[in-house]
């Protein structure tokens, strides 16, 4: 039983695999007909990227390191659209490309840990004069990835990496570019990517990926001069921010029990402006988490009951923001001031982004994790700010 269960193929996932790949041809050929046929329209300045990955996983475990039997390979397609500089960011930022993008690999064995579909938005960055034949940036993504095996305590009981199918996935990768002619550019770079569902459930240790890449770039439009414009915003000259965030989150502890708790927090955050689109600054959380019960007597067998004083937890943390627009990327490396149950240790890091939704609202989503890269559980959050 064991042996057809390590060495199976289903042919479905065959079969899934074709039509992923139909899909994604189908596509180029529909937008390529299009950007042909609209050569006044916004279709004419898609840019369209296909890659070939290959790497390896990072296993932050012996167990995991134990079943890994291959490397990573895999492909990526992603469609963009360069800004325009419109707005302030976007000068900033040199004309940045946004766009949507797909990838697929193995996990390094097909058998147990299965393979990744992601689906993710990206912003792709370059320093240097986009005429230019050879340049460097980065990019950063953000989306959903759909891993095709995960652990059953019947069927696949040797992946402890993952327990969901859908999880949150996002990557950072850094490039660089060779401009063969006006309209074709080729790429490499070297990418790293997490994927992990936040603690929904269990088990959740997380894969994290290092992949190199090859791509293709085409696009319609020849690149042109960017000429520095009045953006259409008005530009924000304040200097100090605050703001307020109320958030939920909900996690499991163990694959033993299926038991979903629910974590709420307050934050508060002061930030100072130290660039057109960076601030930093620091931020106090306050954070009502109902699982330590249980934690602290897994951890003492019983022998101590926790009160509800032990259940809050109270963290302080360095803040940067980073923001495009209406979009920010937040990071926060901090510690607890206050934690009952000192197990997990005593750093408690947020990463996430957060979209502004008028002069005064926003909404939020954050990984909370402990120590450098152990996710806690995924924030949903709302928060008031202003500025002066």
């Amino acid at each position: 039983m064991l042996v057809t269960q390590l060495t199976s193929i289903p042919r479905k996932m065959d079969i899934f695999r074709l039509v992923t790949v139909r899909v994604i041809c189908n596509l180029m050929i529909v937008f390529c007909y299009s950007g042909v046929a609209q050569t006044n329209s916004w279709s004419n300045r898609l840019q369209f990227e296909g890659s070939y990955l290959y790497g390896f996983v990072m296993p932050q475990h012996d167990y995991i390191d134990y079943f890994i039997d291959e490397h990573i390979s895999g492909f990526q397609f992603s469609v963009g659209l360069p800004t325009d500089g419109s707005k302030w960011w976007q000068q900033h930022y040199n004309y940045p490309e946004v766009g949507l993008g797909f990838n697929h690999s193995n996990l390094g064995n097909t058998q147990i840990y299965g393979d990744i579909y992601s689906l993710y938005g990206y912003v792709d960055r370059y320093f240097f004069n986009n005429q230019g034949r050879i340049n460097f940036g980065n990019r950063i993504s953000y989306g959903l990835g759909y891993i095709t095996k995960t652990y059953n305590p019947s069927t696949n009981y040797f992946d402890l990496v993952i327990g969901s199918h859908v999880n949150a996935y996002l990557s950072y990768c850094l490039e660089g570019l060779v401009r063969i002619t006006p309209h074709l550019s080729m790429k490499a770079g070297v990418a790293f990517s997490h994927t992990s569902n936040g603690n929904i459930k269990e088990p959740n240790k997380g894969l994290n990926i290092i992949t190199s890449c090859l791509a293709l770039d085409y696009s319609f439009q020849r690149p042109v001069k960017k000429a520095y414009k009045v953006p259409e915003d008005v530009k924000d000259t304040s200097k100090n921010q605050f703001q307020i965030f109320g958030s939920l989150g909900f996690k499991q502890i163990s694959r033993s029990f299926g038991t979903t708790y629910t974590v709420s927090a307050l934050s508060s955050e002061y930030s100072r402006r130290i660039s057109e689109t960076g601030w930093i600054g620091i931020a106090g959380s306050f954070y009502y988490d109902p699982s330590l019960r249980k934690e602290i007597s897994l951890d003492s067998n019983d022998t101590i009951r926790a009160t509800t004083a032990d259940l809050i937890r109270i963290t302080l943390n360095l803040s940067y923001e980073l923001k495009m627009g209406h979009i920010s990327y937040i990071l926060q490396p901090g510690v607890y001031v206050k934690n009952a149950y000192t197990q997990p240790g005593f750093i408690s890091n947020r990463i996430g982004l957060r979209y502004q939704i008028n002069d005064r609202l926003s909404a939020a989503v954050t990984i909370k994790a402990n120590w450098v890269a152990i996710a806690d559980y995924i924030e949903w959050g709302i928060g008031y700010h202003f500025k002066n």
